[in-house]
């Protein structure tokens, strides 16, 4: 059986994209994304949940991309060249940082699970 790999992520950005190059000279722009999920549990309450996403983006995309956005920009990420290294998401539970907003877990609650590579 064949199979599909295809990932599209909308968000906003976390930091300012950081741009560089590879050693080929390709340009490369690393960005972090914060995708929402929202849904009403078994009690009826609004439930909030986030995902840290690390990505990257190659080429004359990652160029643009550095050049334009910066922190807290809605972003639309659509890539069919998927390879899974690093990824933040809060634990089952999301609680309010000391400080945060409800539902939004501080960044020693989170813990690795993929990356997200735009090439």
């Amino acid at each position: 059986m064949g199979s599909f790999n295809k990932v599209v992520l909308l968000g906003n950005l976390t930091r300012d994209p950081v741009t560089g190059s590879l050693p080929s000279g390709a340009a490369v722009c690393e960005f972090s994304l914060a995708v929402n999920r929202r849904w009403k549990d078994a009690d009826g309450q609004m439930r909030d949940e986030v995902l840290f996403i690390d990505c990257a983006a190659y080429g004359k995309p990652g160029q643009t991309m550095g050049q334009y956005l910066k922190k807290g920009h809605p972003v639309l990420v659509e890539c069919v060249k998927v390879a899974v290294f690093s990824m933040l998401c809060p634990p089952s539970a999301p609680t309010a940082a000391p400080g945060g907003k409800p539902g939004l877990p501080n960044s020693s609650s989170r813990q690795p699970f993929g990356k997200v590579s735009t090439g």
